[in-house]
């Protein structure tokens, strides 16, 4: 098996890194120091041939550069099932029956309130093709604002081309879901289906129209389609990330239904520095290896940076999220 380099989209930008095929599975390294061989966009590619034995021996062969090896587990299958070493990640995902159930009985009432106020304020939301119209629909609500929870938003001033392509992925299994005020995209959800679930990729809403809670709309219509298709859990990232602890964002998932499910994260040294880096514990993300305090403490200092590049004014309006 020969090496090879692959174009991947890594939080909004677009870069090359070593890669090879096995099975069904993109395989890629990412890191300067500590290289860290990953399937690419796990979460939404199904799992249901991988054998890690077979990649972990393809890794070792045709990528002697990687250090560790990382894959995940995914819903509903929870218990450990292979004997690497691994660390309990987590998801925030909504266990689905039917939508009146959901409706009922795991969200909050404010969740509620949030949607028939959508619904009441004249937000139509609709399953919708990707075409042009879209595709130029989303790049104005990539462009509203350079900054998004206090950080420099990856999208903003994308070439529409650009937007198409990073958009256009796994087009055979997934749904758009668009939120109209007056004939306007004023938000969008993708959803991927995958092994019997429904993994969101990406929600995203005007912050001019935040009074009219199209994330609320969105994530009720995402639901809806999701139980159409019988899958087991509505997926929306992760609950918790890294120390960061319970935010703004974590809240507006709990309120919507969304609950914290743990699942095995493996790791698997390929050689001695990644056993090294393993003992040290180099190869959790940098959010998890920080203590909290100041973890918190440097997206503090990062808002402040963005305030005074924006003006206070400004920091405080584009960090009004739902």
């Amino acid at each position: 098996m020969r090496p090879s380099t692959a174009r991947i989209s890594i939080r909004g930008k677009i870069i090359e890194t070593p890669a090879i095929r096995v099975g069904e599975d993109l395989v890629v390294v990412q890191g300067k120091i500590l290289r860290i061989a990953s399937i690419y966009a796990e979460e939404f590619v199904s799992a249901a041939s991988r054998d890690p034995v077979r990649m972990i021996e393809a890794i070792r062969s045709s990528m002697p550069g990687a250090d560790i090896f990382t894959f995940s587990q995914h819903l509903p299958n929870i218990e450990p099932a292979y004997g690497y070493y691994f660390e309990w990640d987590n998801v925030a995902a909504i266990e689905l029956s039917d939508y009146e159930s959901w409706w009922n009985t795991q969200i909050r009432t404010n969740a509620r309130k949030a949607v028939r106020k959508s619904l009441k304020n004249g937000v139509v939301v609709r399953r919708v093709p990707f075409n042009d119209e879209f595709v130029a629909g989303i790049s104005a609500i990539y462009n509203e604002t350079p900054l998004r929870q206090g950080r420099a938003f990856w999208h903003y001033g994308k070439a529409l081309e650009l937007v198409r392509d990073m958009n256009a992925t796994f087009m055979d299994g997934s749904d758009f879901i668009g939120a109209y005020y007056n004939s306007e995209l004023i938000g969008f959800l993708k959803v991927v289906y995958t092994d019997g679930r429904a993994e969101m990729m990406q929600i995203l809403s005007k912050l001019a129209h935040s009074d009219k809670a199209p994330a609320n709309a969105l994530l009720a219509k995402a639901v809806e389609l999701a139980c159409q298709r019988r899958s087991s859990h509505l997926i929306y990232g992760r609950y918790i990330y890294g120390n960061k602890g319970i935010d703004s964002l974590t809240e507006f998932k709990r309120h919507n239904g969304f609950r914290r499910i743990d699942i095995p994260m493996y790791f698997v040294p390929l050689g001695v520095k990644g056993k090294l880096a393993m003992t040290l514990g180099l190869h959790r993300e940098i959010s998890g290896l920080l203590p909290r305090k100041i973890y918190l403490a440097t997206l503090g200092i990062r808002n402040a940076i963005h305030s005074r590049r924006l003006g206070a004014s400004g920091l405080e309006r584009i960090c009004r999220e739902e």
